[in-house]
């Protein structure tokens, strides 16, 4: 079973008998089964071909069956190959591209081809690794393997095109710009063995324009444009450059100069060919102004001649320039009159500058070159004549120090300056200055010029006082800085008279005259505040009420600051009033005092706690020792005293009696809890003795 047929897959065949025990023999060859021929039935027999099953059934003891025939036609269809897959599965590309070809089907073998044929086992390529493409094509593939049936075809068309890379555009050995002289232009370009072709007429160039092959001579305002052409490659950008040449500029001949005649002057350009333009007016000569050069000029007054050259292709020249000074004496002569006649000062000369305490300039201005005298005397000194003043002396011909007279070389129309010193603070001077000219005349009168030095504040009586804020000896004529780091920088505050208020900080203390910047002086140098002592106290112990560790140079407030008092000597104690005035809201404060240029350094604050309320006790008995009942029981910080004498510490017992204190009647007894640490004396409780 089956009892065989045609088959499209494989099939499992049983055999069985009817008779129980039989043995049954089979063949799958053509023969014919027997006892002793064929393969013995033992489970089910597969078929995966065509084949005839004959068999018997044979056991002793019986006849052999007779022979069972079933024949099975098998025809299996191959399975089919995976189809292959290209990647990237086609399309349009502007660069080389690597294409994969693969298929699912492990072993398979793939064929494909590249000129449009179709593969097969028997024609293509072997696929063994990517396939580079830098030109358009149809890709065409089937896998195959043995014992399956080929894949179907898988197609994927690439349409490639990749631009050329492109020339490198020229360069210009010189670079484009405006010229005296002709230039000697090279042209280069990065792409090895590019051709370079150019054009000097404004048009654009190809490859049918000049070729290039040595140095452009350019003489005349020219654009060079060229490109850079390779076989292979695409055309460069093109690269331009504008050369402007100038036309030589005029020379004059003679040269510009001061004659004492008339004179011709002949104008040239080496330019050949340039057209030259001149003027006479002082305006500059162009294409459109001026007139045309065509023989010598002829000047016989003083005359500024410019002239350019103009030439077409060519950028105009730069303007020359010559100036002609041409004096003529009476008579035609070259030789000009005697000279008779002083020179003269210019409007506010002479006159002083930067007048300082002991130094000051003169300033000296006149019509004429020649020399300036001066002397410098008294405020109020008789006034010396024109003659006193060149030799150098008083009205009295008295000899003057060195630094009190002088001369000036002056140029005509010039400033001429002096620099005198050695002259005494805060003095009044008469200056007297005269002028002479290169032909020795001299003016009739000197000029006086007032001045007065200046006087500097003394700044040494300035001082400090950290202690009171303020710095000593001040004026409203000074300002203070804290600050300047030399006296010349920095932040400057008006002083006030006699003291002035000052918050010190850490650095210089300055001063200065305010009128007089530069007059400072270095006050002092604030010190860093100091740390905060290491201080102590306690109401109670062996140190009760003293300022452990504190020395002379400390003070200490127990107003919360207000009031300080200094500090006796090491471990300074606190009076009995002024420890029982210590409370919470004020504090116990202690610091290093100020002295000299240091300040008070920081602060040590000992925060004081408040006392408890009054203890209770219910009875004051009066005796030898007095008995006071009602206290708690059993206390040890309480204390008391009889009519606010000394204060005396309690014993108290278990029921609260205490028999310390002798009192008769009338006494008032009071009691408080002791003060410990920083926590202050308790409130009070008082009764009087019954």
């Amino acid at each position: 079973s089956p009892n065989g047929g045609t088959f499209n897959s494989t099939q499992s065949v049983t055999i069985t008998s009817a008779t129980a025990g039989a043995i049954i023999k089979y063949t799958l060859d053509g023969s014919t089964p027997s006892a002793s021929n064929g393969t013995v039935y033992s489970g089910a027999i597969s078929l995966s071909t065509s084949k005839t099953i004959k068999t018997i059934a044979t056991k002793a003891g019986m006849t052999d069956s007779t022979v069972t025939s079933a024949s099975f036609m098998i025809n299996i269809p191959l399975p089919q190959v995976a189809a292959p897959v290209i990647s990237p599965n086609g399309g349009t590309f502007d660069a080389t591209q690597s294409v994969t070809i693969t298929s699912t089907t492990a072993g398979a073998i793939i064929k494909y081809t590249l000129d449009g044929s179709t593969p097969s086992a028997s024609n293509g390529s072997t696929y063994s690794g990517a396939i580079s493409l830098s030109e358009s094509k149809t890709i065409k593939a089937i896998a195959t393997k043995t014992a399956m049936t080929d894949s179907t075809l898988t197609t994927a068309s690439f349409s490639i095109s990749i631009p050329l890379v492109q020339a490198a555009a020229p360069t210009f050995g010189v670079t484009e710009g405006t010229f005296d002289a002709t230039q000697s232009v090279v042209l280069s370009s990065a792409t090895a063995g590019a051709s370079i072709y150019y054009t000097i007429d404004g048009s654009a160039p190809t490859s049918a324009s000049a070729l290039y092959s040595s140095e452009i001579s350019v003489g005349v305002n020219t654009t060079v444009k060229a490109i850079a052409v390779k076989s292979g490659m695409a055309d460069s950008n093109v690269a331009s450059a504008t050369y402007n040449i100038r036309a030589a500029a005029p020379a004059f001949n003679p040269a510009a100069g001061s004659f004492s005649s008339a004179q011709n002057i002949t104008i040239t350009s080496a330019t050949p060919g340039a057209t030259i333009k001149y003027t006479t007016d002082s305006s500059t000569p162009s294409a459109t102004n001026g007139l045309t050069y065509s023989s010598p000029i002829s000047l016989g007054t003083t005359t500024t001649v410019k002239a350019i050259a103009i030439k077409t292709g060519m950028t105009d020249s730069n303007v020359s320039t010559a100036l002609y000074s041409i004096t003529i004496y009476s008579g035609g002569g070259g030789t000009p009159p005697a000279d008779t006649t002083p020179p003269t000062f210019a409007a506010t000369y002479p006159k002083t500058a930067t007048v300082a305490t002991t130094t000051l300039d003169l300033k000296v201005q006149s019509s004429e070159s020649g020399t300036a005298y001066y002397v410098i005397l008294a405020d109020g000194d008789s006034a010396p004549i024109a003659a006193q003043v060149k030799n150098g002396t008083d009205a009295s011909n008295g000899a003057l120090a060195a630094n009190l007279k002088g001369s000036l070389t002056l140029t005509a129309n010039t400033e001429a300056t002096a620099n005198i010193t050695g002259l005494t603070a805060g003095t009044a001077y008469d200056i007297y200055v005269v002028a002479q000219d290169g032909s020795s005349n001299l003016q009739a009168s000197p000029v006086k010029v007032d001045v007065t030095t200046i006087n500097l504040l003394d700044l040494s009586g300035v001082g400090i006082n950290v202690v009171a804020n303020n710095l000593t000896g001040t004026a409203t004529t000074m300002q203070y800085s804290l600050d300047s780091t030399d006296g010349s920088n920095g932040t400057w505050t008006d002083c006030t008279l006699a003291n002035t208020a000052v918050t010190f900080v850490v650095g210089k203390v300055y001063v200065r005259e305010k009128n007089q910047t530069t007059n400072f002086r270095l006050v002092a140098t604030i010190a860093a505040v100091a740390a905060a002592p290491n201080i102590t106290y306690s109401f109670d112990g062996v140190d009760a009420l003293k300022l452990k560790n504190s020395d002379s140079t400390m003070e200490f407030s127990v107003n919360g600051g207000t009031v300080w008092s200094a500090c006796g000597g090491a471990d300074h104690a606190l009076t009995q009033a002024q420890a029982d005035g210590l409370t919470n809201a004020n504090g116990l404060k202690i610091r290093i005092k100020a002295a000299g240029t240091t300040q008070f350094s920081a602060t040590k604050s000992i925060a004081i706690t408040d006392g408890p309320a009054a203890p209770s006790f219910t009875n004051a008995t009066a005796g030898a020792p007095g008995t006071l009942a009602g206290l708690p029981a059993s206390a040890t910080n309480l204390e008391g005293n009889v009519n606010s004498g000394v204060w005396t510490a309690l014993v108290v017992d278990g029921s609260g009696n205490s028999t310390t204190l002798t009192f008769i009647s009338t006494d008032t007894i009071n009691v408080r809890v002791k003060a410990t640490s920083t926590t202050q004396f308790g409130t009070s409780a008082s009764q009087v003795a019954p």
